[in-house]
């Protein structure tokens, strides 16, 4: 796991959650692939393009998610594999998996600079 890793990995999430789940679009996502379903990890290596690239396609995958979600009612449902959700409750869904890979960014900054939040 890696920060960068995890940039790369809700750029992926962005683009299931809001462009394949909520708009009902067969697009693949940025990163992982059938033959390559961690890729979004596995691809997070320490060099300036990837990481320009890995926030570029963050980015555009936030606003995406952004446009998407502007033009619904919160209260649409959409499906995703077997679970029926409201838009509320993917936008909430959303913020829980934020949270938990910000919780993942703070132990490993804790590892470079051996903070600790106290």
């Amino acid at each position: 796991m890696s920060l960068l890793g995890i940039v790369r990995h809700m750029a992926d999430v962005e683009h299931g959650w809001f462009v394949q789940s909520v708009a009902g679009l067969d697009e693949p996502p940025p990163y992982r692939t059938e033959d390559e379903p961690d890729a979004d990890w596995a691809g997070a290596v320490a060099d300036d393009d990837v990481v320009r690239d890995a926030f570029a396609r963050w980015t555009a995958a936030c606003e995406r998610s952004d446009q998407i979600a502007a033009g619904l009612d919160l209260d649409a449902t959409t499906q995703m594999d077997e679970w029926t959700m409201s838009l509320r409750s993917r936008l909430l869904h959303s913020i829980e998996e934020y949270a938990r890979h910000n919780g993942h960014a703070d132990l490993i900054r804790e590892q470079v600079d051996g903070r600790t939040g106290e």
